[in-house]
């Protein structure tokens, strides 16, 4: 497993990196919101770290996108896979007594995107995609037909990250995402410290230009 301060120290060389290579952005930013917005969308995960743990971030986002180097959109984000480790007792009183069950780690939160693309080349792009969330973490516990939660707490969230993506064609290409999340929150409902390190490598598929592709064909 990929130790989370390898993830940490890779992040922090790409962040640097970045700020070395980046040219004087905000005219570019100003031109390209000035130019016809697309579409964009995507459904994802992103690998995380909590207390050395391996979990899993499940993430939908969808926005504008500007002149392929300024994106504008909202997110969703919820942790949906974490180790038994995490798990709290609670104590349930019914009619027939007491019993003690597992409540699991639950945290999900919306997010505003903004990302620059600070390099663009025919096969390369290197953003920097910044996340500012709002959302809750809390336990959840079932027992028999009750359903409850403990210790939620409202949750603000921050997270830097900086995006590599290589264009192996012009139809698909891959990319790897490498970020930081601080979770601003009451820790004395947790017993985990919930700010991590954030990483992801995906395959891409660029339906536009396979839909000019098409296009293209079809009108011969």
């Amino acid at each position: 497993m990929v130790g989370k301060y390898f993830i940490l120290n890779i992040f922090l060389f790409l962040v640097v990196v970045g700020a070395v290579q980046a040219q004087p952005a905000v005219d570019t930013i100003k031109y390209s919101l000035q130019q016809k917005p697309i579409l964009f969308g995507n459904i994802g995960t992103r690998n995380s770290f909590i207390d050395n743990y391996g979990v899993n971030i499940l993430e939908l986002l969808a926005g504008l996108k500007y002149n392929d180097r300024v994106k504008i959109g909202i997110g969703y984000h919820q942790l949906y896979s974490s180790s038994v480790a995490f798990d709290k007792p609670v104590v349930i009183k019914d009619y027939s007594g007491t019993e003690t069950v597992n409540a699991n780690l639950k945290i999900w939160y919306l997010s505003i995107l903004a990302e620059y693309s600070y390099y663009t080349s025919r096969k390369w792009e290197f953003s920097i995609p910044l996340h500012f969330g709002l959302g809750e973490g809390y336990y959840k516990y079932h027992y028999k037909s009750i359903t409850g939660t403990i210790n939620n707490s409202l949750m603000f969230v921050y997270e830097p990250a900086v995006s590599a993506e290589y264009k192996l064609t012009r139809w698909f290409g891959a990319s790897i995402d490498i970020g930081y999340r601080f979770l601003l929150t009451d820790y004395k409902h947790f017993d985990q410290k919930l700010n991590f390190p954030t990483y992801s490598l995906n395959a891409r598929i660029y339906y536009r230009s396979i839909y000019k592709h098409i296009v293209k064909k079809w009108k011969g």
